[in-house]
């Protein structure tokens, strides 16, 4: 999680963010600390990489899209072990996310809302260790095909650290090509509007499909809302044709979703 002051929080708002964490972290088993957080006076650095590969489960909060929390998280992924994303109202959900699952809380940190957040913070910890345990487990990799989770062999400091940087630019660089279609390079063509429509519908009704939902669910509600347009767009891509985030928006307003 971000610990420091930027432009849209201070540093204070982040130790009260900090301590809602450790509180849901706490009701739901688990002795919370920041992944830089370690006893023994070695580079910190280390103990990040170490912390996101051994523990059971990690927290990754992406308010504000922090560059040093979305590295982290990227790591995480790259192991394929189980995280749980939550994030502010107020900050977009990110494009090569959008298909897993993020727990919204409060910027003003209203103690009502805060109160059913933790709530849903630690049942979502319990579940998703509990889920971890299957087998076949897969929190994101699932979603791109048959790779395998990045490992650690070379326990130096200098090894781990230069072998999770090669691990993240190879995985990135195999969900890039999946993004314009089968054929790595391929650029997306242009589709006629009804065409779009038509795959835009099918998509909704495979969203609300996947997530256990109704359509009538997706009213008025703007973080499901921008969750589907990033699966959609997502979709579309996979397919190698051209979808604008701008077209599905006017979908939705039109057609499927009138407000």
């Amino acid at each position: 999680m971000p610990i420091s002051g930027n432009e849209e929080c201070t540093t204070q708002h982040w130790d009260d963010v900090k301590r809602l964490l450790i509180e849901a972290s706490e009701t739901a088993g688990y002795s919370a600390n920041l992944v830089s957080s370690s006893l023994d006076a070695t580079i910190i650095q280390k103990n990040i990489v170490e912390n996101l590969y051994n523990n059971e489960i990690i927290v990754c909060d992406v308010s504000t899209r922090n560059p040093n929390v979305m590295f982290e998280l990227g790591m995480r992924l790259a192991f394929d072990k189980p995280v749980v994303i939550v994030k502010d109202e107020l900050t977009p959900f990110t494009f090569d996310m959008g298909m897993i699952e993020h727990i919204t809380y409060p910027r003003s940190l209203s103690y009502f809302q805060i109160e059913e957040f933790k709530r849903k913070l630690s049942d979502k910890i319990r579940n998703t260790v509990r889920e971890s345990k299957k087998e076949g487990y897969s929190p994101f990799l699932k979603f791109f095909g048959g790779f395998e989770a990045s490992t650690i062999k070379d326990r130096t400091e200098e090894g781990v650290l230069s072998e999770i940087l090669l691990q993240i630019s190879a995985i990135n660089n195999k969900v890039n090509s999946m993004y314009v279609g089968t054929r790595p390079h391929v650029m997306p063509i242009e589709v006629p509007p009804q065409y779009a429509k038509d795959f835009i519908i099918k998509r909704i009704d495979e969203f609300c499909s996947r997530n256990g939902i109704k359509e009538t669910d997706l009213y008025g509600n703007q973080p499901l809302r921008l969750r589907l347009v990033d699966f959609i767009t997502v979709s579309s891509l996979n397919k190698g044709i051209a979808i604008s985030p701008e077209f599905i928006d006017k979908v939705l307003d039109e057609v499927i979703l009138p407000f």
